[in-house]
C-alpha cells in the first residue's frame, strides 16, 4: 500500500501538469476569449441598419448553419490556443529556469499565452486595423478613450514591424537568463542540427512550390485581365498606380471608356457577353433564377472551342463569379448567399481569432472571411492569381481574369497603404476605412472628405503593388511577350466630387462613376492614346478578334471590336449609353423623391424588393413583382461628343438634363433650355436605346413595362398594376 500511494500521487501530479501544459492552457484561454467576444451584446446591424429580421431568420430556419459556424469557431479557437501554448512551452524550456511550484508553472503558462495572444492581436491590428475598429476605434462607453489610444499606439507608433520587434525583444528578455547555458557544446550541436533540418525543409518546400515551366508554348496569345472594382479613370496614373499604368504606356490607353451599368454583377455580365443589359437580362445585383439559368454565351464559353482554358480569381466582390455561370473552367472566388452571410456575421465578432483567419490558411479554414469587405487584401488575391497561373499555364492558351475589390468601399487597405495618402493627425470616424452604412453617414466635413479620398488612393496603391507581382510572374514564366494584358474596371467611384456624393450606381450625374480606365497591351501593337468613345460591351469582341476567332464567335454581340483603334485606324463614332441600378434605400440625399425638385421615383428599400431563393443556395434575388418597378425607375443617359443627356423619371413626369462637358466638366449647369436642338437630337438617341428593350414602352414621356401601369401609393412608393 505504501508504494501505491506515491504512484497515485505521481499520476495525479502528472494529470494536473498535463491539464496546465501549454497547449491545454492556450486552448482554454483563446476559447474563453472567443466566448467573451461573442457575449458582448447583440449588435444586430448590417451596413449600419438594424438587422434583427436577418438574425431571427437565421435562428429559425438556418440553425444547422449556426451550429456549423459555432463548431468551426470552437475548433479554430482550440487550434490557435494550442499553437500559442506550444510556443509558450518552448519559451519555458529555453529559459531553463521554470518556476518550481505547480501553481507558479501554471501561472507562467497563462501569462505567456496571454502575452503571445496579445502580441498576435497587436500584429493583426497593425496589419489590418479595419477588422478591429468596432471593438476599438468605434467603441462607445467609458472604455472608448483607452481603446482608441491603444489602436493608435499599435497602428501609428508601432506598426507591423514594430510589433514584431517588440515581441522579439520580449522573448529575448524572457529567455536571456538561460543564454550562458545555451553556449555549451552539446547545445551548439543541437542548434546546428535544428538549423540544418529547418534549412532542408525550407529548401524542399521552396523547390516544391516552384513548378517546372512548360517546355512548349502555345503560338496563340494568352489573355490576362487585371480588373479593379470601383477604379476611376483618373487613378490609372504613374503617381498612384505605376504598374497598372505601365500596361497603357506599353499599349493602347483608351481615355474615354464607359460602362453601361455601374454595379458589379450587371457590369461584368455586359463586359463578358458584349451585349446590352436588356439583351443579357441581368440588370441588377440580384438576378432571378430564370435570368441566371439562360445561356449567356459569355466570353469564356466562346473561347473554349478555340482551345482556351479560362479562370477567374478575386476576393469579396468577385462572389458574382460563383453566382452567375459565365463559363469559366476555374473559379477561385467567395460564395455569397444567406449561409455565407451567417458565417460573416459571426466572423465580425470573432476578434480573438481574426489574426489567424485573416491569412491564406485562415481563409481555407473559414472561407467566409473572403466575403468580409473590410478584410480585402490585394496581396492574398495576387497569391491566388499566381496559383491560378500554375494551373492554367500548361502549354495551351488561357484567359485569366483577376478581380481586386479593395478599392470598393469601405476602402480598407492593409498597412502601410491605408496611411500612405491620409493625414496622420486625422482622428475622425473614417480613421481606418469608410464603411457604407446606407445613407446614415450624416454630413462630412472637409477633413472627412480628404480622409476618404486618401483611403481610396491607398487602396489603389495596394492593388497596384499586388498587380505588379502578377505582371512579374508573367515575365518570369516567359509569357510577357505573348500575352494580351488588359486593365479595366467594372465601374468608377464618386468621391464627393462636385456635390454628387459617394459610391456608384445610384445616379448618372458626374463622370467619375461610368468613366473607367481601359488599357490594352497586345503583342505587336504600338503605344498610343485613343480618345474615341468606347463601351464595356466592346471588350469581348475586341479580345475575340485579337485572338483570330472565326465570325461565328461574334454571333449575338452588340459591341464592336476595337482592334482598328489599337492599330491606329479609325472607327465610325458612336454614342455611349448607361443606366442606373437598384436603389438600396428609400432615402438618398442626392436623389430626393419628393418636394419641389424630385429626382427619382420612390420605391421600398432593398429588403422589401428581394427574397431568398432555395434553388440558388438561398441567395438573394429580386422579387418578380419588384423587377418592373426597378427597371422603370432607372435613370438613363447618353453621351455624344462633349454633350451628355440624363433622363430621370419622377412622379411629376420625366426630367431631362443636358450638360456640355467641354465647358462644365463637373456637370453642374443644365443647358437643355438653351440648346433645344441638341436636347431633341440626344433625346431621340436615348429613346432608341431605351426602347431597344422590347419589354418596355413609352407613356407620357416615361418608360414603363409593356401591358402594365405604374402608380404611386399614398405613401409615395411605386406600385405596378
Amino acid at each position: 500500500m505504501d508504494g501505491v500511494l506515491p504512484r497515485n500521487r505521481r499520476a495525479a501530479v502528472g494529470i494536473a501538469e498535463a491539464l496546465v501544459a501549454g497547449p491545454a492552457v492556450g486552448a482554454c484561454f483563446v476559447l474563453a476569449a472567443t466566448a467573451w467576444a461573442f457575449s458582448g451584446g447583440d449588435d444586430d446591424k448590417v451596413l449600419g441598419v438594424r438587422a434583427s429580421p436577418i438574425v431571427s431568420l437565421a435562428k429559425q430556419h438556418f440553425a444547422s448553419d449556426v451550429r456549423a459556424v459555432t463548431t468551426s469557431m470552437i475548433a479554430t479557437a482550440i487550434a490557435l490556443g494550442a499553437a500559442l501554448g506550444i510556443v509558450a512551452e518552448l519559451a519555458m524550456l529555453l529559459r531553463r529556469r521554470p518556476p518550481r511550484t505547480f501553481a507558479g508553472r501554471a501561472l507562467t503558462r497563462v501569462l505567456l499565452v496571454a502575452a503571445l495572444h496579445a502580441s498576435l492581436l497587436a500584429y493583426g491590428i497593425a496589419r489590418m486595423p479595419q477588422l478591429y475598429t468596432d471593438v476599438l476605434w468605434q467603441r462607445s462607453g467609458s472604455w472608448a478613450p483607452l481603446a482608441r489610444t491603444m489602436q493608435i499606439l499599435v497602428t501609428d507608433v508601432l506598426g507591423p514591424v514594430g510589433v514584431v520587434g517588440l515581441v522579439a525583444i520580449g522573448l529575448f528578455v524572457y529567455v536571456a537568463p538561460s543564454m550562458p547555458s545555451l553556449a555549451d557544446r552539446p547545445s551548439r550541436r543541437t542548434a546546428a542540427i535544428a538549423l540544418g533540418v529547418v534549412g532542408a525543409l525550407s529548401a524542399v518546400l521552396l523547390v516544391g512550390t516552384r513548378r517546372r515551366l512548360p517546355s512548349k508554348r502555345s503560338a496563340a496569345p494568352n489573355v490576362v485581365i487585371l480588373a479593379v472594382d470601383s477604379l476611376r479613370d483618373d487613378r490609372l496614373a504613374a503617381r498612384l498606380s505605376p504598374r497598372l499604368n505601365s500596361v497603357g504606356e506599353r499599349g493602347a490607353r483608351f481615355s474615354r471608356a464607359y460602362v453601361t451599368i455601374p454595379r458589379t454583377l450587371p457590369s461584368w455580365t455586359t463586359i463578358l457577353t458584349g451585349r446590352e443589359p436588356h439583351a443579357h437580362g441581368l440588370r441588377t445585383m440580384f438576378p432571378r433564377y430564370e435570368d441566371r439559368a439562360r445561356d449567356l454565351r459569355a466570353l469564356p464559353a466562346r473561347l473554349s472551342p478555340l482551345g482556351y482554358k479560362s479562370g477567374v480569381v478575386g476576393d469579396y466582390a468577385a462572389d458574382i463569379f460563383t453566382r452567375v455561370r459565365y463559363g469559366f473552367d476555374y473559379v477561385d472566388a467567395p460564395t455569397f448567399n444567406f449561409h455565407a452571410l451567417i458565417a460573416t456575421r459571426a466572423l465580425e465578432r470573432a476578434t480573438p481569432l481574426l489574426p489567424l483567419l485573416h491569412s491564406g490558411l485562415g481563409r481555407r479554414v473559414m472561407p467566409a472571411m473572403r466575403e468580409m469587405n473590410q478584410a480585402a487584401d490585394p496581396a492574398l488575391v495576387a497569391g491566388d492569381a499566381i496559383r491560378a497561373l500554375e494551373r492554367l499555364d500548361d502549354g495551351n492558351p488561357f484567359m485569366l481574369t483577376v478581380f481586386f475589390s479593395t478599392a470598393h468601399f469601405p476602402y480598407a487597405a492593409p498597412a502601410p497603404y491605408y496611411q500612405r495618402y491620409t493625414d496622420p493627425s486625422y482622428r475622425g470616424r473614417f480613421r481606418y476605412h469608410k464603411p457604407n452604412v446606407l445613407g446614415q453617414d450624416g454630413a462630412l466635413d472637409d477633413a472627412d472628405v480628404r480622409q476618404v479620398r486618401g483611403l481610396y488612393d491607398g487602396a489603389v496603391a495596394a492593388i497596384d503593388d499586388a498587380a505588379g507581382r502578377i505582371l512579374d510572374e508573367l515575365r518570369r514564366r516567359g509569357l510577357d511577350d505573348n500575352t494580351i494584358v488588359i486593365v479595366t474596371a467594372d465601374h468608377g467611384e464618386m468621391l464627393y466630387d462636385d456635390g454628387h456624393g459617394q459610391g456608384h450606381g445610384d445616379h448618372l450625374f458626374g463622370d467619375q462613376v461610368v468613366h473607367v480606365p481601359l488599357a490594352i497591351r497586345a503583342p505587336r501593337t504600338a503605344p498610343r492614346v485613343v480618345p474615341d468613345l468606347v463601351r464595356d460591351l466592346d471588350l469581348a469582341p475586341t479580345i475575340l478578334e485579337l485572338l483570330g476567332a472565326p465570325p461565328a464567335s461574334f454571333a449575338g454581340m452588340d459591341g464592336r471590336s476595337l482592334k482598328p483603334l489599337l492599330e491606329g485606324s479609325a472607327l465610325p463614332p458612336r454614342p455611349v449609353f448607361a443606366e442606373t441600378e437598384v436603389w438600396m434605400t428609400e432615402s438618398i440625399a442626392e436623389l430626393p423623391s419628393g418636394g419641389d425638385n424630385p429626382l427619382r421615383l420612390p420605391y421600398p428599400n432593398v429588403s422589401m424588393l428581394t427574397e431568398l431563393d432555395p434553388r440558388l443556395g438561398h441567395d438573394v434575388v429580386m422579387r418578380a413583382e419588384a423587377e418592373p418597378i426597378v427597371i422603370a425607375a432607372k435613370h438613363r443617359m447618353v453621351i455624344d461628343g462633349n454633350l451628355k443627356l440624363v433622363y430621370a423619371p419622377t412622379r411629376k413626369g420625366p426630367r431631362w438634363f443636358l450638360f456640355d462637358r467641354a465647358t462644365d466638366p463637373g456637370e453642374l449647369l443644365d443647358v437643355s433650355g438653351k440648346r433645344p436642338a441638341d436636347l431633341e437630337r440626344l433625346r431621340s438617341e436615348l429613346w432608341r436605346f431605351i426602347l431597344g428593350d422590347k419589354k418596355m414602352e413609352e407613356r407620357d414621356g416615361i418608360v414603363v413595362p409593356r401591358s402594365t401601369s405604374i402608380a404611386a401609393t399614398d405613401g409615395g412608393a411605386l406600385r405596378v398594376h
